[in-house]
């Protein structure tokens, strides 16, 4: 949730997901980082984030 309305990632994030998948149905796995026992929010687009995306580019 918070990769799509945290006020620094929330149009990064959407732009990514609007150029990789272009219909309804997709999966991702993704990377959470947790800092002090806080999860920080994922930026999609740096590098080992994004585990593994459906369907592939």
């Amino acid at each position: 949730m918070r990769t799509l309305t945290h006020d620094v990632f929330r149009e990064k994030n959407a732009e990514y997901l609007a150029q990789r998948f272009a219909g309804d149905s997709f999966s991702l796995l993704f990377r959470v980082q947790v800092l002090n026992g806080v999860a920080v929010t994922p930026d999609w687009t740096a590098p080992d984030t994004v585990l593994h995306a459906w369907p592939e580019a």
